[in-house]
């Protein structure tokens, strides 16, 4: 079993005044994160237990005013025998904030989506000439969406040109995921323009019991589900191995395509944190490179 004791996080935010604000252990945080290679926005809540007053108003976020662009990162995993690993678990915007007293407790609700302003108030407008690369047009419109540093595009649509004149005009997501037959998403602040049959390499390439597998896996037509011990360095569309002794006949090479991430990290309150996965049966052709960005620079 992989060493995964000692749960370690670190919360960054920006407060209302613009100052960066860092929440770490021993504060107790509970989380829920879902991160998805599909075209909806993947979205995170946080509460976090017992923060002073001047950093509950400082990270209070009314959701209806969207003018007000509040970035925050989430990076969690474990330090054990001073050999610590953690991993970027969430790159987005707050769409809300507010704290409420509950009992002797004060907890601070952050509810959160990743690519949000991209989608609420996102526009461009485009003319690409008629042999214009589809990758070529991809990049263009991502680098205008708002709050977004990076895209990583399949060379496939290197191969497919316009016929025609072509112009988009209206809201960058709906854009792209027109261009891209709705292999469009965003993940961490990053844009991906990926193919069903294109995959990333990630960190971790094997699921097993060793890296912390604890239910038999579970197979629903092409897809497969499975739960394991929170593992914070698996990412959307990455390729990885199944390799479960208790149902080996689901056993074989897959595309990640969507984690969930559940749970509690806390020194005084004994609480589960897992990672729910889902993975593709998919005949995988070509690896992108991936590259991770920095949202907040701090």
């Amino acid at each position: 079993m992989a060493n995964k004791l000692n749960r370690v996080y670190s919360l960054k935010v920006r407060g209302g005044d613009g100052t960066l604000i860092t929440i770490t252990n021993p504060i107790t945080v509970e989380f829920s994160i879902t991160r998805q290679n599909l075209a909806s926005l993947n979205q995170a809540t946080f509460t976090i237990y017992n923060l002073n007053e001047r950093t509950r108003l400082q990270i209070y976020k009314d959701p209806f005013d969207p003018s007000n662009v509040r970035p925050i990162e989430f990076y969690a995993g474990y330090n054990y025998d001073n050999k610590p690993f953690i991993a970027r678990c969430f790159a987005g915007e707050i769409r809300e904030a507010y704290s409420f007293r509950d009992g002797v407790n004060y907890k601070t609700v952050l509810s959160c989506w990743d690519g949000g302003k991209a989608a609420a108030v996102g526009f461009g407008s485009s003319t690409f000439a008629a042999g214009t690369p589809f990758s070529s047009m991809i990049r263009s419109m991502v680098q205008t969406m708002p709050n977004i540093l990076g895209s990583i595009i399949s060379p496939q649509f290197d191969n497919q040109v316009n016929a025609r004149p072509t112009t988009f005009f209206g809201n960058q997501l709906e854009q792209l995921n027109q261009v891209t037959g709705n292999n469009f998403y965003i993940d961490n602040q990053q844009a991906y323009a990926l193919k069903n049959d294109d995959a990333i390499e990630g960190e971790i390439n094997l699921i097993d019991e060793q890296l912390g597998l604890i239910n038999t896996p579970r197979r629903n037509q092409t897809l497969v589900t499975l739960s394991m011990i929170f593992e914070p360095r698996l990412i959307p569309s990455q390729v990885v191995k199944l390799q479960s002794s208790a149902e080996p006949i689901y056993n074989g090479i897959y595309k990640l395509t969507g984690i969930e991430h559940n749970g509690i990290i806390s020194e005084t309150v004994a609480g589960e944190l897992t990672t729910n996965v889902t993975l593709l049966n998919t005949n995988i052709k070509n690896l992108v490179k991936s590259a991770i960005f920095n949202y907040l620079g701090a």
